[in-house]
Order: structure tokens, then C-alpha cells, then sequence
């Protein structure tokens, strides 16, 4: 097997494998890894946010976007 050819989890930087591993924006992460920035929830691909700016990922729930424009407006 080649060693580059090796799926690494985007935020713990180990190996991930093909049935545990989740592809968002073209990177790959652990299940338990892809979570949400701000309540460590795990995140679905169905319903995730994702932040160019800050590079955030968070849960879509409108609590959660109130929460993000808060907590950017407290950093202004």
C-alpha cells in the first residue's frame, strides 16, 4: 500500500478509514471528529454549516447561527 495514498482525518490528523470516515467541503474526517465548533455536537452532512471565513463547522439550527452572529458582533 502506498503511505501517501493514506486517508488522514482533517482535525486529529490520524488515519481514517473508509467506513468511519465522513468527506466534508473535500476533506476527510473521523465520525467523532466532525463536531460542532461551539456545543461539540456531532454533526450530520445533511444539516452542517460551515464557515470560509472563520473555518467553522457548525450545526445549521437557527439557535446556532444566533449564537455565531453574537458571539463575531462581540469580537468586532
Amino acid at each position: 500500500m502506498n503511505p501517501d495514498s493514506v486517508d488522514v482525518c482533517f482535525l486529529c490528523k490520524k488515519r481514517v478509514y473508509v467506513m468511519e470516515r465522513v468527506s466534508a467541503e473535500g476533506l476527510f474526517f473521523h465520525r467523532s471528529c466532525f463536531q460542532c465548533d461551539y456545543c461539540s455536537s456531532t454533526l450530520r452532512l445533511a444539516a452542517y454549516a460551515y464557515d470560509q471565513h472563520s473555518g467553522h463547522y457548525s450545526n445549521e439550527a437557527a439557535s446556532h447561527r444566533k449564537m455565531l452572529d453574537r458571539m463575531e458582533s462581540e469580537d468586532i
